[in-house]
């Protein structure tokens, strides 16, 4: 970035500093805040920064005035089943996760479950669901809250599980080191 746009984006980070323009033999253009030989003042407005609409608390969803829906403000979403960092044992690939959503579903909005990015809607009003294919290794669970349009209102944090297995070549207890043979 050159010296003179740094100054500009200063100048108008100010908003009370004169600016001026000019364009030298060379064809480069340059900014300063002293006018020089064929300099031109530079109007510079600084917009009023947005003030926060205080009459929608932060986390609510919907509500604008040309919206038919609510405003609805659920104050978490949580996965309950499974929890952060469990280790499920022999699950045959089936797993049942359930969300937990304060205040209850609004009527139309349903629960998306994305399983390592994989998305498996839930049944209108239900809070958990069946998903299939869960093998082996780490996985990554979150939920979404969605409206009529799908458009995401609220997303839970993530939560890490891992599922095992159990093998002939890696029981769940471990008997020890195999005798060797003469």
């Amino acid at each position: 970035m050159s010296a003179n746009a740094l100054f500009l984006m200063l100048a108008l980070a100010t908003g009370g500093a004169e600016v001026y323009r000019w364009v030298d033999a060379n064809g480069q253009v340059h900014f300063s805040d002293r006018a020089g030989p064929g300099a031109e003042r530079v109007v510079v407005t600084v917009p009023q920064p947005a003030t926060p609409d205080v009459s929608q608390p932060r986390g609510t969803f919907g509500g604008t005035a040309g919206d038919a829906e609510p405003a609805i403000r659920y104050r978490s979403l949580t996965i309950a089943n499974p929890r952060q960092d469990e280790v499920l044992w022999n699950i045959e690939g089936q797993l049942e996760v359930e969300a937990a959503v304060q205040p209850d579903l609004v009527a139309g909005h349903v629960l998306q479950f994305y399983l390592d990015g994989r998305m498996t809607p839930a049944p209108p009003g239900a809070t958990r669901v069946q998903l299939s294919e869960v093998f082996r290794g780490e996985h990554s669970l979150r939920v979404e809250v969605v409206n009529e349009s799908g458009q995401s209102l609220v997303t839970s944090p993530a939560v890490r599980f891992f599922v095992r297995q159990t093998s002939l070549a890696n029981p769940a207890t471990n008997p020890g080191p195999t005798p060797r043979g003469p």
